[in-house]
């Protein structure tokens, strides 16, 4: 039993005992299993509610949330839904109380839990204090100033002498001591100030003994845990052998965090229980994603899919790569299969292995590591920077390499020194991705000649989107396809309508998208299809057009590739507010002669070709803009050329002017 104050009612005690059921608001939630005491004041604090068998699971119940305990019921003023959403209890973060220790009336030692230091995310962001300020324990009083060097006592004797104090930043109290073990090679622990049933000037005296504190973490750096963690992996051979290169173990205020892909689920309860063994680790979280449980995942999402429901694929995971297997009545059924799988959360990439009659062979599976240096066929030509991904398929498309290449294109003469800048190079282009670097299948003067990187051209994913292991968001970019919304062959359906996919398929399968649907991104509906924009070599949908409006500040063209859905009603697109605020606004194609005039007039504005000694030639081919003549020298050339470029319309600009003659 305890006491505790309801909220707008009198003070009263209540029964709350071991085993007593717990009902939510709206129904049974589950069992008292243990209390929380504070051992200081000796007040219960929480209760565990245990829910659930299979999977079992204990959360953590604060007293406040009691209405009522009576007649071996606790009744909570929380719904069943909000306590599932509450803190699990995590054995590690708790310990039992010392056998000498006197329980509060109704409990057996047994049955009460002391919290070890937290909450265990914040615990090291508490700052050290500096000796001589003063700063009291919570609860104020005229306690006196904890100070290094004070001498710390437990239930069993001499323990050690504090090392730090440590602060609430917010409130600027002692919350947690650091105490120095006696001994060569005494630990640092750190010991909440609520344990101590004393504090007085020349010592510290806490109400708990050795098996206590011998429970308690230490104080150690990120690092060290980090690099401890690693080992202990390292140690357990059935991870040695198939997990550890899809493993990563992160350390942040000494709460590990495991993140990548083992084969099973047996693999991932073991790599944290290694982990959980590490001297220091206030906490574990297991972000693992086990490939039994991935393949299940997506052989689920595939039978669910209208387009690929019913369909005899088998579904293979490892590392995180999903293989699929069998056969497929089309191509689109293929592509589907592909779109679903790619959209399971946890899956890295797909291998789509289906054979269709009308199917071309797969494209190759690649992830190269970003940071590593990338080889031409003659040597290093730089680092890869960023990977390019679709955000549907999310597979790599290109990749992102910074080097010192030589100026490209017509504007640096080949006798001009090499410049650090950035190209895209095509995942076709790749060899070989390994940990230790790219290998290309190019020559350095080859990726030198290779599109530039333009920033404006790429976006970063939305936050909410999950990159695949191990990439992080800032790997990796979505193109915007500024070129592509520039190809002039590209043409708008009849109507604006997609009738059929067997006229105007769209790619991967999707169902057709008509003019009207409302378009909807991660973040909120932007507006309606105006209409879709065809690829008549290929009779494709390559783009659909969103008309602006409130939440879009102008006509954007949309890649096909951006699409993760195609409802009935609407389009949903794979991206955020801002990343589809960032792709190009629909310009109508112009005509060849247009783009030539404008061209023209943009050479006679010019400084260096409105002089009158260049005479420069505008032909414009589909979009393709050919400078000819002459002009008087190096800087007029590229000028032409830079006039030139801006024009809308122009898709590429090629020249053969010459220099006059000295």
């Amino acid at each position: 039993m305890f006491s505790a104050e309801q909220i707008g009612a009198e003070s009263r005690r209540w029964e709350v005992r071991i085993g007593s059921a717990v009902e939510g608001t709206d129904g049974r939630a589950g069992t008292v299993r243990q209390v929380v005491v504070c051992p200081r004041t000796r007040e219960v604090t929480h209760l565990i509610v245990e829910r659930g068998f299979l999977p079992r699971q204990e959360v953590l119940v604060p007293v406040e949330a009691i209405a009522s305990a009576e007649d071996g019921v606790v009744r909570l003023r929380l719904s069943v839904a909000e306590l599932q959403a509450r803190p699990r209890y995590e054995a590690g973060a708790f310990v039992a109380p010392d056998a000498g220790w006197e329980a509060p009336a109704g409990y057996a030692p047994g049955e009460v839990r002391f919290a070890l230091p937290g909450p265990l995310a914040a615990l090291r962001r508490l700052v050290p204090a500096r000796e001589g300020r003063g700063e009291q324990p919570p609860g104020g009083g005229a306690a006196p100033a904890l100070a290094a060097g004070t001498r710390v006592e437990c239930r069993d004797g001499r323990l050690g002498e504090v090392a730090l104090v440590l602060l609430d930043p917010a409130t600027r109290r002692a919350t947690h001591i650091v105490v120095r073990e006696r001994g060569l090679f005494g630990r640092h622990l750190i010991v909440p100030t609520d344990w101590a049933a004393a504090l007085e000037r020349e010592r510290v005296v806490l109400d708990v003994g050795r098996d206590q504190l011998d429970r308690l973490p230490e104080y150690r750096p990120d690092d060290v845990i980090q690099s401890e963690a690693e080992a202990a992996l390292w140690e357990e051979p059935p991870l040695r052998w198939l997990d550890l290169p899809t493993v990563r173990v992160e350390v942040r205020d000494g709460v590990i965090t495991l993140r990548g892909h083992v084969v099973n689920r047996t693999h991932r309860a073991r790599a944290e229980r290694a982990v959980r063994r590490v001297s220091g680790v206030l906490g574990v979280r297991n972000e693992l994603v086990a490939d039994d449980d991935l393949a299940l995942a997506v052989a689920g999402a595939l039978g669910r899919d209208p387009r690929t429901h019913g369909q005899r694929i088998r579904v293979e995971a490892f590392q995180g790569i999903v293989h699929l297997r069998g056969e497929a009545p089309a191509g689109a059924v293929l592509a589907a299969a592909e779109e679903v799988a790619a959209a399971v959360p946890g899956v890295r990439t797909v291998v789509n292995l289906l054979v269709a009659p009308d199917a071309a062979a797969p494209p190759r599976v690649l992830l190269p590591p970003v940071g590593v240096p990338a080889y031409a066929t003659d040597g290093e030509v730089g680092r890869v920077e960023a990977v390019i991904m679709s955000p549907r398929t999310r597979r790599v498309t290109g990749l992102v390499v910074a080097g010192a290449f030589a100026p490209e294109g017509p504007e640096g003469p080949e006798s001009e020194a090499p410049a650090t800048r950035r190209v895209v190079v095509p995942s076709e282009a790749v060899e070989r991705a390994a940990p230790g670097g790219v290998d290309l299948r190019l020559s350095g003067a080859q990726v030198a000649r290779l599109p530039a990187y333009r920033a404006e051209d790429f976006v970063l994913p939305d936050p909410g989107w999950q990159p695949p292991f191990e990439y992080a968001r800032q790997d990796v970019r979505f193109a915007l396809d500024a070129a592509g919304a520039r190809r002039p062959e590209l043409v708008a359906t009849p109507s604006g309508v997609v009738a059929s996919e067997r006229e105007h398929p769209a790619a991967g399968g999707l169902l057709p998208i008509q003019r009207g649907q409302r378009v909807v991104c991660r973040d909120r509906e932007l507006g309606p299809v105006d209409h879709v924009l065809v690829d008549p070599a290929t009779q494709r949908v390559t783009h659909f057009v969103v008309r602006a409006g409130a939440h879009l500040p102008k006509d954007t063209l949309v890649p096909i590739d951006w699409v993760a859905a195609v409802e009935e009603d609407r389009v949903v697109v794979d991206a955020g507010a801002a990343q589809l605020e960032a792709l190009p606004a629909y310009v109508p194609p112009r005509t060849d002669e247009a783009i030539a005039a404008d061209v023209r007039e943009r050479l006679r504005a010019a400084p260096a070709t409105a002089a009158g000694r260049a005479a420069v030639a505008v032909a414009v081919a589909d979009g393709v803009v050919t400078l000819s003549g002459t002009v008087p020298d190096e800087a007029t050339r590229r000028e032409a050329v830079r006039a030139a470029r801006p024009a809308p319309g122009v898709w590429e600009v090629r020249e053969t002017l010459e220099r006059e003659a000295e």
